[in-house]
């Protein structure tokens, strides 16, 4: 109740309690823009780098006379810290013919995979489609990929399809290290201006006020001799003039 009578009395403690509010306001602000920034590049760099290696399996499985070198190529590729699934089934009733998992191919995929992942093979196979989806709350992006591979007489070809996952969390730490930074230069720099702000507004409003209210409050005392500096020429100089 105090400082709500002080609020409703003191202009001093409405401009310092508004610029509070104004820099809560702020640096919320800052924070908010900065996660969607982070969400956003981290999509970004997540799918590029998704699209990298999706490529490089596309590109031998378009080129590769012999499929026994896919298990040991897929065992390269996914031992990098951030691969964290490949699957790569060939035919319209998909057989798995590499994964990082040795002991599943050969095997029919319904067999061995999850629901989840069959659907987004079948759905590769008959729409000839790729199809990406970024699984937020686990961090994984999956994408899903079919290629025309030649069959052994290497003369015909036959769908394959690549499924891949790829871990977000090494990219978004070093994502997080880039916002982090850009957060604190943000954050330095608002609170550089806001305490510019508060210095001005100190020196030019809020101090020639008290000025003038002291010296109201010692007339008020028969102290003739209470006078107020003028110091400018706008609102507040030209009421300590005319109190003068």
């Amino acid at each position: 109740m105090m400082l709500i009578n002080k609020y409703r009395e003191s202009i001093a403690i409405k401009l310092l309690l508004q610029m509070a509010l104004v820099s809560i306001a702020i640096f919320a602000f800052v924070v908010v823009a900065l996660n969607l920034l982070l969400t956003e590049r981290l999509e970004k760099e997540i799918a590029k780098r998704a699209d990298t290696v999706l490529h490089s399996l596309q590109t031998v499985l378009q080129n590769i006379e012999n499929d026994s070198y896919l298990p040991s190529m897929v065992n390269v590729l996914g031992g990098m810290q951030d691969v964290k699934q490949i699957i790569i089934t060939k035919g319209q009733k998909p057989i798995i013919i590499a994964a990082g998992d040795n002991n599943i191919i050969g095997k029919k995929f319904e067999d061995v995979l999850t629901q989840d992942i069959q659907n987004d093979i079948e759905y590769a196979i008959f729409s000839k489609e790729t199809n990406p989806h970024f699984h937020k709350d686990d961090g994984i992006y999956e994408i899903t990929s079919p290629v025309q591979i030649k069959t052994k007489d290497l003369v015909q070809t036959e769908i394959a399809v690549i499924h891949l996952m790829i871990d977000s969390k090494p990219l978004s730490t070093e994502i997080n290290k880039d916002v982090e930074r850009i957060f604190y230069i943000l954050i330095c720099a608002i609170s550089a201006m806001l305490a510019l702000l508060f210095l001005i507004t100190r020196y030019q409003i809020i101090s020639p006020i008290f000025a003038i209210r002291s010296a109201i409050q010692k007339r008020a005392t028969g102290d003739k001799t209470a006078f107020v500096s003028v110091t400018s020429v706008d609102e507040i100089g030209k009421m300590s003039a005319k109190l003068n």
